[in-house]
């Protein structure tokens, strides 16, 4: 129950009108796997590592009003971590090659790659608070595959996932945890 007083212009007794805004908050909108932001390989930037030529996509997200449906955290054994507050990407590299995604984040992130919803495990990695990446996980990427990438606030709050994919160099796989 609401109740209003002192409305100017009312005489002591008398009723009148109140306006009453009620925001509530809102999920962004890849907060469901269906709803994945699409990341294009041609809206990155070329980059050099070494001697490695590659592409980099950064992109700025947020955990902080995020649901925790779409992720599966314990059914597909990783870390035996509940499920959080979650947002999803999807990446399609054009080449084969690795691929190296990190999250900056001044909270802490989990990252978890699949091929398809709950299915395939690629993998991922925990993220550490306030660390520089938060979090990090390379793979070998295939060419024309779908990777759909989860970012799972442990700590919910704005990130920034860096997606950078390497072409000529042997691809490993490895997390870390920085």
């Amino acid at each position: 129950m609401v109740e209003v007083d002192g409305k100017t212009g009312t005489p002591e007794g008398g009723t009148g009108g109140a306006n009453v805004t009620i925001t509530l908050p809102v999920p962004p909108a890849n907060d469901l796997f269906a709803n994945a932001t699409i990341l294009y390989p041609s809206n990155g930037v070329p980059i050099i590592s070494g001697s490695e030529t590659g592409n980099l996509i950064s992109v700025a997200g947020s955990t902080t009003q995020a649901t925790s449906s779409g992720e599966n955290w314990v059914a597909n054994g990783y870390l035996n971590a509940p499920v959080n507050q979650n947002a999803w990407f999807k990446y399609t590299p054009t080449n084969p090659g690795l691929i190296y995604l990190s999250v900056n984040s001044p909270g802490s992130h989990l990252i978890a790659v699949y091929t398809s919803f709950n299915g395939t495990w690629v993998g991922g990695c925990a993220g550490t608070e306030g660390a520089t990446p938060n979090s990090s996980f390379s793979f070998a990427g295939t060419s024309g595959t779908a990777y759909y990438i989860c970012i799972d606030g442990t700590i919910p709050g704005p990130f920034v996932l860096n997606v950078a994919t390497f072409y000529g160099g042997p691809p490993n796989q490895s997390s870390t945890n920085s």
